[in-house]
């Protein structure tokens, strides 16, 4: 499993540099299988195909998805 952490944090993998962006906004778990998980912790929001998700609940993606970070930052 791969994990890629995304935020403010300088020990982030993806460093999104905003004041909007929380220190540990969010985390990507990409299993072997192609499986593709994300978990919000940022105070400011993150949206999955523009629905804002629950912070700390485990979102089942797919390569297909959009997600938003503070709506400042996109992955596609």
């Amino acid at each position: 499993m791969k994990i890629i952490k995304i935020g403010r944090d300088t020990n982030s993998t993806i460093l999104l540099d905003h004041e909007m962006i929380s220190r540990h906004h969010a985390i990507l778990r990409i299993y072997g299988t192609g499986k593709i998980e994300l978990i919000s912790m940022g105070a400011n929001g993150t949206k999955l195909n523009g629905i804002l998700v629950r912070p700390n609940v485990v979102y089942k993606i797919k390569r297909s998805d959009m997600i938003s970070f503070a709506g400042k930052y996109q992955l596609d």
